[in-house]
């Protein structure tokens, strides 16, 4: 036995010269202790770290930088003969090779035996140099049984990255992923394979906390080692509830066979006493990296099926419960601080499902920086329609400003866009995309942007109805083609109550509604737009469903490049006691355009401007009503 011990830096050299750290020849326990920087050289010399013609038990150890070179040199780590094969328990095997024809194993090699493993870690492990070489980390000629272990990384020029078993191979509760081979990159099995509750399958970014280039193959994402507490290094699990290793175990299945502590004189399951019989994995109460470190962490956010995690390292921190109360302004997705960003709180509302309303916490949205959310992971989705409630915080503000480099109108958070320039706007995302829309109240969206073709919405896209009262939608562009909306696109009705738009802009070719783009029947009442502009048509407003009614409001100082300076709309737009002053087009219409007839009703038209026809009104065709309004000073 080889117990508390640091074996490294030795070597054997001349063909069958095996054992380059250990070389037992009978059992072998190596029991809290590492092994390390050990070589073999030579045909058939096999154990770069261990070899045993017995066989072996791995016990919260670690097995790292061992080598073979040479013909059928097998096990860079360890090898072992005996029919007892290995037990691999709470330890690390990282970073052993062989090279040479026909050598396989690059961690592990259990030649006479079965080979089990519980409770531990396989990474970055190599068996190559030619096509018969398999097994990159794990390789049995007989069965294999592998239980809440993690075998990522590792690579092999054969089958079997990850794993190679001559028998039967069974997986339970494992991560097997991130690994390569030519053929069965992760798993490969002679005999029947069974894989049960586990993951063999998808990308390692998605369930390891830290993912590294594969060794063997630079464009393979593989789980990285760290320190994680415990005596061995791990990789620990990426802490989401999307995670699709966490709850997902089987806190029932047995090990592949049952030990006597006794028997052995060793302590399997770190519980202190050496009396226990160990045939499940609900006899180790902690994950591989020992006392307290609870195998069994149940998260209440979380229903895989089971309440133990896939894998060598439990997630362990409970998740906070999901919450529609925004606690913090900062853009962080952080299932453990204890925090509810809008971002985590727009992911709870799509969990739920149905209409949800998302509030924010008034001690917390004080005003000024405390009440600025800055958009730093880009633009926040829902899938479910939502309601967005600022009226708890003081002067809430949304920006799609991640870098916080944009311009600013003095004493505001409004983006100036004139001002900024590109290179400012190059961080900036858009702000809101609500694909089932829904209500926002209370908030200022500023800062957004979208750069790309048909990327319509450049604060807000919502792809169905939406409602906002008493927000405003100012300082948001969109730059690409065909891309309306530069504060607030709508594939639907828009109803906006008490709000304000100003200085957003649609800048890219065939680009409509400077502020507002809407494709369904729209109501506006006491609303303010002023100062937008859009490249091609409605400066401030453009209407392309059936109808719109503006009342109670001011549509000022907006331009465009082309018609429509205050609104474009394509037929029955009805204006009742609203003023469209001053707005201008470079061709025509410069207070309003519209395609197919509309009424005005208490109404002023003053002040606008058009390059070519229309200064104030242009009605294309259709009846067009004038009641008990006023035209004023407006010019061609």
């Amino acid at each position: 036995m080889l117990r508390d011990s640091l074996v490294s830096g030795n070597s054997t050299a001349g063909n069958e010269a095996e054992g380059g750290g250990v070389k037992a020849t009978g059992d072998v326990h190596v029991v809290d202790s590492r092994i390390a920087n050990n070589h073999t050289t030579g045909s058939g010399a096999n154990g770069g770290g261990v070899h045993a013609d017995g066989a072996g038990v791995l016990l919260r150890s670690t097995l790292e930088d061992n080598s073979t070179t040479g013909q059928e040199g097998d096990g860079g780590g360890i090898r072992t003969e005996g029919t007892g094969g290995i037990v691999v328990v709470d330890s690390t095997v990282s970073s052993n090779t062989t090279s040479g024809r026909g050598a396989s194993g690059g961690g592990v090699q259990a030649r006479g035996g079965d080979l089990i493993a519980v409770n531990s870690t396989v990474v970055d492990n190599r068996a190559f140099n030619n096509d018969r070489s398999a097994g990159g980390g794990l390789n049995s000629n007989f069965d294999t049984t592998i239980t809440n272990s993690t075998v990522t990384g590792n690579s092999t020029a054969s089958s079997g990255g990850g794993v190679r078993s001559e028998g039967d191979l069974t997986v339970q509760n494992s991560i097997v992923v991130g690994n390569s081979a030519n053929r069965d990159a992760n798993l490969s099995a002679g005999g029947t394979s069974t894989v049960t509750s586990s993951l063999t399958s998808g990308a390692a970014e998605d369930v390891f906390e830290n993912t590294a280039p594969q060794a063997g193959d630079e464009t393979v994402q593989a789980g990285a080692l760290a320190n994680n507490g415990g005596p061995t290094q791990t990789v620990a699990l990426k802490v989401d509830p999307a995670n699709p290793a966490i709850d997902a175990g089987d806190g029932t299945v047995g090990i592949g066979a049952s030990f006597n502590e006794a028997a052995l004189d060793l302590d399997l399951n770190g519980d202190g006493d050496k009396t226990d019989t160990i045939d499940s994995i609900d006899d180790f109460a902690n994950d591989q990296r020992g006392v307290g470190n609870d195998r069994n962490v149940d998260q209440a956010r979380v229903d895989a099926g089971g309440t133990i995690d896939l894998g060598a390292v439990e997630s362990g921190e409970q998740f906070e419960p999901g919450s529609l109360i925004v606690t913090t302004n900062l853009d962080v997705v952080d299932a453990t601080d204890g925090l509810t960003s809008l971002r985590e709180a727009i992911a709870f509302a799509d969990e739920t499902g149905g209409v949800d309303t998302i509030t924010f916490d008034g001690a917390v949205f004080t005003g000024g920086d405390a009440s600025l959310i800055r958009l730093t992971e880009g633009e926040l989705r829902a899938t479910e329609t939502l309601i967005i409630d600022g009226s708890g915080a003081v002067d809430l503000v949304i920006t799609g400003d991640a870098a916080g480099d944009d311009a600013l109108f003095a004493g505001t958070f409004i983006t100036d866009i004139d001002a900024s320039g590109p290179a400012s706007l190059e961080d900036n995302s858009r702000v809101l995309n609500l694909r089932k829309g829904g209500e926002i109240r209370e908030l200022t969206v500023t800062g957004g942007r979208t750069d790309a073709r048909d990327q319509s919405g450049g604060g807000v896209r919502s792809n169905a109805d939406l409602t906002l009262e008493r927000v405003e939608i100012s300082g948001n562009s969109t730059a690409g083609e065909s891309a309306n909306g530069g504060g607030l696109f709508v594939n639907g009705a828009a109803t906006i109550g008490a709000s304000t738009f100003r200085f957003n802009r649609t800048e890219g070719p065939s680009s409509d509604g400077g502020a507002l783009f809407a494709r369904a029947h729209s109501t506006i009442d006491s609303s303010l737009f002023t100062d937008n502009h859009s490249e091609r048509s409605g400066g401030g407003i453009a209407f392309s469903g059936e109808g719109a009614q503006v009342s109670n409001s001011f549509i000022d100082g907006n331009s465009t490049s082309n018609f429509g300076g205050g609104i474009v709309g394509t037929n029955d737009v009805s204006l009742t006691n609203t003023t469209v002053s001053n707005n201008s087009a470079a061709v025509e219409a410069g207070g309003v355009y519209v395609n197919q007839g509309g009424t005005f009703t208490s109404s002023t038209i003053s002040g606008n401007t058009a390059g070519l026809l229309g200064g104030g009104i242009l009605n294309v065709s259709g009846t067009f009503k004038i009641v008990n309004s006023t035209f004023s000073g407006n010019s061609v």
